[in-house]
């Protein structure tokens, strides 16, 4: 059994994302975007649209949901603007929640996710794992060994990772 979920989180759009993209259309990746890139970059949002990957919604630090209480909206607002719908998964970029926070996600039917692993090329993996790689500005992702890294490990999605069951549709958890 392969029960594990690759996650990758987006914040730039390094050059060969979106043949990424599409060369992984039929791997269970689920692509936490911000809302700032999806403003950024519509041609990213064309190839998410077209080619129809998992796509969830990558927030800020916790931080700046304490400082500002509407902007958790403002970003769900953005991303169903660009995508059509409301993500079905969300995460912070320091994956900090409070109860009350989650409450607020789970009241708009939205689950929160955390990462358990982050990637490195040597990388351990483990059963029930959520692997997380980190595309921001800063990141030099060597996209050879990533796509090594991917083919190499059976990845599922993040239901049949936690569940080890599959669903058909994506609008509602």
């Amino acid at each position: 059994n392969y029960n594990r979920a690759m996650l990758l989180g987006i914040s730039f759009e390094h050059d060969e994302l979106q043949s990424f993209i599409v060369k992984n259309k039929e791997q269970s990746i689920t692509y936490f975007i911000t809302p700032d890139l999806l403003d950024r970059s519509p041609t990213l949002v064309q190839t998410l649209k077209k080619h129809k990957p998992v796509v969830a919604l990558l927030g800020s630090t916790y931080e700046k949901y304490e400082e500002d209480p509407h902007l958790l909206n403002k970003e769900i607002e953005t991303f169903n603007s660009h995508l059509g719908f409301t993500p079905m998964y969300f995460m912070t970029e320091d994956y900090m929640y409070t109860k009350e926070f989650l409450n607020a996600l789970f009241k708009k039917q939205i689950n929160a996710i955390a990462p358990s692993q982050v990637y490195d090329k040597d990388i351990k993996l483990k059963e029930g794992q959520f692997v997380y790689v980190a595309l921001n500005e800063e990141t030099q992702i060597k996209w050879n060994e990533l796509q090594g890294f991917i083919n190499k490990h059976k990845f599922t999605s993040i239901e049949e990772t936690i569940f080890e069951a599959t669903i058909s549709s994506s609008s509602s958890p």
